[in-house]
């Protein structure tokens, strides 16, 4: 396997490049982002590691470019830049993952193993939307079994609606597709070549309505012409309830009242197995109930930009889960975890949330976590989706049979089906082996990371987590699985 590094810095380039020679891959370097550019056109890697900040053009810049070449070939960003907008512009310009510096070997590689694995899975050889089918090998396109005769530009327009069905495409974004740099048009150029798009499908008898403008926004497939999601009326959403993600204070004004209560009783299930432990009776059984506890604590103060409760719950799930527990040290900590929760509100400082565009609010998106406080919190965050929620693990292939979901998110510490079981059953499932995966978990131990990769998990994505985030990594999987 060939893998293209676009880093100018020479220290961890030569790490990574020792990393990647001992399992055995082909490495090629570029200091710059137009050195790499040209690279990328010219040497065909199976896969592309680029850093943010280099010469030249940057790594957004870069991954854009090559998005706007049609290249599909998977991109890992590697960087510094740990901030969710960063996140989330690296995302939006066409990159498949984004790793923070520093990060451990085994992490670095399990993320190209995901990739490599993905883009060796056969392609789809028939792009089909309705009735409409174009065949990329002959060059073709039908509609309804007739000849659709189309012009170059207009040909590669259809294909990019239908390599990305559920995406709404800007003006700008379709010129960033079909033009280079050196040749970009004005937006009206993109206006006369979708209507003669709309012209050549005509002529063939495909409704008028097959390409869809949204004023204001940009253009997409018209879903009523699409296939027909595959839904269980009992569990389906009504349609009338989906909106786009929550700005952050109304998801403060709405959700923190709700969850506040919640919160604080696990703290009590905290303060029980303390008790326990400075009466000399804590059972085995109790420990794992405080455990989980403050486990489950962790991940949701976060949520609501606790970080310093957030801090002191892993600190309390470590101090018992250690060999002697001391009670003063518990009782020190769980003491600040009050105060923090009494008198501190939450502050959501991240920016309007990135919602997903109007062609993905379709995806339907099966939520697995056993803790029904935090799935309610995912549950506003995703809004903008067709969302079914399950805290009972045991009935997973029931839900999955019934909602047929387009992604799966997956809590890893569950009572009897632990994510990282279900993950494995999916990828040996003929049926499901291919359904996009994602971990979201409070585990941050690289070794485990490695593991949810190797067993088949498309992303991992750590609690806390903010919405622009997890918003921004669910849009981007689910363009690059159904669509480019």
């Amino acid at each position: 396997m060939k893998i293209l590094l676009i880093e100018d810095d020479p220290v961890l380039a030569g790490w990574i490049a020792s990393v990647l020679r001992q399992e055995r891959y082909t490495l090629e370097r570029a200091e710059d982002g137009q050195l790499g550019y040209e690279m990328a056109l010219a040497t065909q890697p199976q896969l592309m590691i680029i850093d943010v900040d280099i010469p030249g053009l940057d790594g957004i810049q870069l991954c854009r470019k090559i998005r706007a070449q049609g290249i599909s070939t998977p991109i890992l960003i590697l960087t510094g830049l740990a901030a969710e907008q960063d996140k989330v512009r690296g995302l939006d310009a066409g990159a498949d993952d984004y790793l923070v510096k520093p990060c451990s070997t085994m992490e670095l590689l399990a993320r190209l193993r995901v990739l490599l694995r993905r883009c060796t899975q056969p392609p789809q050889i028939l792009l089909q939307w309705g009735k409409l089918c174009l065949d990329p090998v002959q060059a073709t396109v039908y509609y309804d079994g007739t000849p659709v005769a189309l012009r170059p530009k207009e040909y590669r327009l259809l294909e990019l609606f239908l390599r990305s069905p559920l995406r709404l495409f800007t003006r700008a974004e379709i010129i960033d597709h079909l033009w280079s740099l050196e040749d970009t048009p004005q937006e009206e150029t993109v206006k006369a070549h979708i209507k003669g798009l709309r012209q050549g499908l005509r002529k063939a008898g495909a409704p008028a309505e097959l390409i869809q403008a949204v004023y204001g926004m940009g253009f997409r497939l018209n879903t009523e012409y699409g296939p027909s999601p595959v839904q269980d009326p009992a569990t389906s959403p009504d349609a009338n309830t989906l909106n786009t993600p929550t700005k952050p204070q109304a998801l403060i004004s709405t959700v923190w009242p709700e969850f506040h209560p919640r919160l604080m009783a696990r703290l009590s299930q905290i303060e029980a197995g303390l008790i326990a432990l400075e009466q000399a009776a804590l059972t085995p059984e109790l420990q794992a109930q405080t455990r989980k506890a403050a486990h489950m604590l962790a991940g949701s103060l976060g949520t609501f930009g606790l970080t310093a409760g957030t801090e002191l719950a892993r600190r309390l799930e470590q101090w018992i889960d250690s060999q002697h527990p001391d009670p003063q040290e518990g009782r020190t900590l769980w003491q600040a975890l009050k105060k923090e929760l009494d008198t501190t509100q939450p502050q959501i400082s991240s920016p309007t949330p990135h919602a997903p565009m109007d062609s993905l609010s379709q995806a339907r998106l099966l939520l697995v976590d056993d803790d029904p406080a935090y799935l309610q919190i995912l549950a506003h965050f995703l809004k903008g989706f067709q969302v079914e929620l399950l805290a009972d693990p045991t009935l997973f292939w029931h839900y999955l049979e019934t909602y047929s979901p387009q992604l799966v998110l997956l809590d890893w510490d569950m009572p009897q089906q632990s994510g990282l079981d279900l993950c494995q059953a999916l990828r040996r499932s003929p049926r499901y082996q291919h359904l996009p995966t994602l971990m979201l978990t409070s585990h941050q131990d690289p070794i485990l990371i490695a593991q949810a990769f190797d067993c088949g998990v498309d992303d991992f994505i750590s609690k806390p987590v903010t919405q622009v985030e997890l918003v921004a990594r669910i849009s981007n999987r689910l363009r690059r699985h159904y669509g480019e």
